[in-house]
């Protein structure tokens, strides 16, 4: 029975006044279709990073919880994902949290109902959009880039971002590998830096592959340029990933996601051999695209889609437990304030907990380029200076 379900909570993200129209407008759509459940809604501004921790579930209602994951009973994580206009709302959160990563094998009937020429049809109607429009979940530069007839591409990502927990094998060793392989096999490899990126360690980290290996290129171009361009596509769970998926390129994967399962899989170091000595690789089988289909057309939501986020709260509300959370809250201002200071709490918390995560990965990786500052000749230093200057 959910006779006691009675308000929802709302995160506001901080960043929500500078963020792009559809961003607003999904936001504002959500809250909306919870105003027609008739029941309270109580919005919580949510500064960054007010998220990485557990959010308790509260006594007789259910709380959107902007980025969180590892989710309570009643406790439902909302954020973008990595396709452009579409939306997760979801249970245990995003990636390797996700619900269909973490229980995959309940979501099979689902994925299998779809006709596999409508799973085609549904990628192909994507594909096209990124075609026509260049347009990615960042914001991408519109240089042209001129790049080689052929190549092996690696988006990097955050290397203090939460997603990185799902990492089969550490984002810098499997840099390294493959870039070894890439001067091994002389094949070449393509590096983009996440744009969000500012981290010194991976400054050096690229100063010190292009000093090194003639056959590492670091190219700041628009992602689907960089994606249709190349043989293969190599990733840790980068959103980028799915995007080769959708344009049609083999995707080798060393991270969990909602889309690991349409991948191939990379779970050791030497699984990165092979892709750099078969020129030819295998894109999806029949089910992997009914799994992408599922993604893009069911399992997120497209921003101004009222229907599918009025299903999705339904969908919601029919998993509240009652009875179920914290029950110390008994009237509007106390629900305020308990929010509100526990996310003031968690944000700092959170804060902490990234900048242990960043300064011991670029303390590792300006431990290991120290070396190489100490003792490379200096016509290699204007050499990585010049290459750098050109891409």
């Amino acid at each position: 029975m959910m006779n006691d379900l009675n308000r929802f909570y709302f995160d506001l993200p901080q960043w929500l006044g500078k963020s792009e129209g559809i961003h607003r407008q999904f936001i504002g759509n959500f809250i909306s279709c919870l105003h027609d459940e008739q029941l309270q809604v109580i919005l919580n501004p949510a500064n960054f990073p007010c998220y990485g921790l557990k959010r308790l579930a509260i006594k007789e209602s259910i709380t959107f919880s902007f980025h969180s994951y590892n989710n309570d009973k009643n406790v439902f994580s909302i954020k973008e994902s990595p396709i452009y206009g579409l939306y997760s709302v979801d249970e245990n959160g995003y990636s390797g949290w996700a619900d269909i990563c973490v229980n995959f094998s309940s979501y099979i009937d689902k994925i299998n109902k779809i006709d596999h020429d409508s799973a085609k049809n549904i990628i192909a109607e994507k594909r096209d959009f990124f075609r026509e429009t260049k347009l990615s979940k960042h914001q991408q530069p519109h240089n042209h880039v001129a790049l080689p007839s052929d190549y092996l591409f690696f988006p990097m990502q955050i290397n203090s971002d939460s997603v990185t927990d799902h990492e089969n094998i550490s984002a810098m060793g499997a840099l390294d590998y493959v870039a070894a392989l890439a001067k091994k096999t002389n094949r070449t490899l393509v590096i983009k830096r996440h744009p969000m990126c500012k981290s010194r360690g991976i400054d050096a980290k690229i100063a010190y592959l292009l000093a090194t290996n003639e056959n590492v290129l670091s190219v700041d171009a628009n992602i689907h340029e960089l994606i249709e361009g190349s043989s293969a596509v190599i990733a840790c769970n980068s959103g980028t990933s799915i995007e080769a998926l959708i344009l049609g390129k083999p995707v080798y994967c060393f991270g969990r996601s909602e889309w690991y399962e349409a991948t191939h899989k990379i779970e050791v170091l030497e699984d990165f051999d092979a892709i750099f000595l078969n020129d030819k690789h295998s894109t999806m089988s029949a089910f992997q695209e009914k799994l992408i289909a599922y993604l893009l057309s069911e399992y997120w939501i497209q921003f101004d889609d009222i229907e599918s986020i009025k299903k999705k709260i339904k969908y919601c509300i029919s998993l509240y437990e009652s009875n179920y959370g914290d029950d110390f809250i008994d009237n509007h201002n106390n629900g305020e304030c308990y929010i509100k200071s526990f996310l003031n709490a968690q944000r700092e918390i959170a804060i902490l907990k990234r900048k242990q995560k960043k300064y011991k990965k670029d303390y590792e990786l300006l431990s290991f380029v120290m070396r190489f500052v100490l003792f490379l000749p200096f016509k290699a230093t204007l050499a990585m200076l010049g290459r750098n200057k050109n891409h």
